[in-house]
Parts: C-alpha cells; structure tokens; sequence
C-alpha cells in the first residue's frame, strides 16, 4: 500500500495555499502598501478610465450615450459626499465669506451632504478643481441644494474658455431642487473647476448629488473579453483603491446585447468585485458599472461598497 511521505505532505499544503492567496485578490488593502504616495493625478487617471489592449476582433459602434458620474469621484470629486468632500473648498471673492463643511444633518442621497454657510453674500459659493473632462464635447452639469428662501443657486463652469454660469438660477424655497446647466467643452479644454453658487441673504445652503454627464461613443465586447480587459486594474471606491482581480470579479451585460460571430456582446456591463481586507475570511464587495467606449478603453462609474 502507498503512503505519503511527509515531504509530500508539505509540498501538497503549500500548493493549496499559494492557491488560496491567488483567489484573495481584490482589496488593495490586502497587498503590501506601495512605497509611493498616491498623487491626485494617479487617482484621476485610475478612476476616469481603465485603459485596455484592443479587442482583435473588435465590435460593433453605436450612437453616443450619457454616462453618470454619480458621487463615484470619476468627474465630480464625491458628488455625493458620503465619504468624504475631498477636494471641495469654499470660493469665496470680492469681500463675500462663509464656511464649508460635509454634514450628516441634510441629504438628497444616502447619509450626508455639503453644507454652503454664507455670511457675507457675493461671489460665493463651493467649488472643485481639476475635473477631467473630454475636449468639445456636450456635457450636462447636474446638482441638488436645499437653501431657504431670500437664495438663489446656479451652476458655473471655469476653464480655458474663460467663467462661464451654466444654468439659470433657482429660488431657495426650504425643500430639495434640482439644478441643471448644459455646455460644450472647447477643443483646449480637459479640465474643469465646477462650483455651485449661492446668492441673496447670508443663509446655509445644502449640496447633494452632484453629477457630470458628456456624450461619446462606445463598442460592444463579450464577458469574456471584459473580465481580461479589467484584470490587474485599479479604480476608486468610496474613497480607496480597489484592484480588480478576474478570478473573484462577476460582470453581466446590461439588455440584450448583440450577437457577433456565435458571441454574445454587450456595450454596458453591471460588476461586482469580492474584496479580502487582512485579517477577514471575506470583506465588502465593490459595485460599479462599465461601459465599453471604444475597442480600446473602457470607463468604470457608479462605484460604492455594498454587503
């Protein structure tokens, strides 16, 4: 009868377990730490787009769509403002003054938002630099304020092309109103510095839900495809990163699809990736949403931790 050696005994264990650490991928938390500091520009350029190799069979284009940047740090720094107001600061010029501050007290979405305190009126107003943004192209600027009556809320845009109000002003009246202003970025622009404004009496003001929305185009891929095309990249997640692993990562494409050469392909996909912080079986999942913008880059939005 055989018997095992204790010597293969061992060799057999490490096997299983150098598997085991392959399928923890996920948490960047779960790596050792880089010796490097994460610039701004790194966490910009992770999260705005995961850039990809070509699809050597490539796919099928279609009409532009709208992708939303909802409070994922994509285009509008924490536009929900549920980790934190990274990057937001009071623009306060020509005399006026207030306070800024992120608040568990008010919200249009989830659990907080940012409260606008004015106490001399004027060019005031919350403001975040260093948007990214494509160049010439249409965008939709879109914000929630809850402010009292006696305000007024507008949006405005600064870049090359100089200051710019992109929507009409909206009465404070004490509930939640959306505002809305559309531009065209010019062909210099790449980066924007968006504010939201307040005007009238000294009052505070509250800001949810800031989104930036543009157009482009987009291709088609099938699951397979996607899952290699995201392996090993990085994207920002309420406030961290998280490295996406194809061995625990789950994407299904969103409608119906298109079939091409006996393969199913979709434009936008829903994904979940697992996460394993040290020191835990299994941490929270990271949600977002991918959509295919070309046969060669895909755009990651709607980031958040879920249970």
């Amino acid at each position: 009868m055989f018997r095992a050696s204790p010597l293969w005994l061992v060799v057999v264990l490490l096997i299983v377990l150098a598997g085991v650490v392959r399928c923890a991928g996920g948490d960047e938390a779960a790596t050792p730490p880089r010796s490097t500091i994460e610039t701004r520009d790194d966490v910009d350029r992770a999260v705005t787009a995961a850039t990809t190799t070509a699809d050597d069979r490539g796919g099928p284009t279609a009409e532009g769509y709208v992708a939303a940047t909802s409070g994922s740090g994509i285009l509008v720094a924490d536009g929900n403002f549920e980790e934190s107001a990274r990057g937001w600061y009071l623009a306060a010029y020509d005399g006026a003054a207030g306070a800024l501050r992120r608040t568990s007290a008010e919200s249009k979405l989830g659990n907080a938002s940012l409260a606008l305190a004015v106490t001399t009126p004027g060019d005031v107003g919350a403001g975040v630099r260093g948007q990214l943004v494509p160049p010439a192209t249409p965008h939709t600027l879109v914000a929630w304020v809850k402010s009292p009556p006696g305000t007024s809320n507008m949006l405005r845009v600064i870049g090359s092309s100089g200051d710019r109000l992109v929507s009409p002003p909206v009465a404070g009246n004490g509930t939640w109103q959306q505002l809305v202003g559309r531009f065209t970025t010019d062909r210099r622009e790449t980066t924007l510095e968006i504010r939201v404004m307040q005007g009238g009496e000294p009052a505070t003001s509250y800001i949810d839900a800031v989104e930036l929305q543009f157009q482009h185009g987009h291709a088609a891929v099938s699951s397979e495809t996607l899952l290699r095309r995201l392996d090993g990249a990085r994207i920002a997640v309420d406030g961290r990163f998280v490295t996406l692993d194809a061995a625990t990562l789950a994407c299904g494409g969103e409608g119906r699809g298109s079939t091409r050469a006996s393969e199913q392909r979709w434009a936008h996909f829903t994904c979940i990736q697992a996460t394993f912080p040290p020191g835990e079986i299994v941490g929270r999942d990271a949600l977002f949403r991918v959509h295919v913008t070309s046969p060669q880059t895909v755009a990651v939005t709607d980031t958040r931790m879920v249970r």
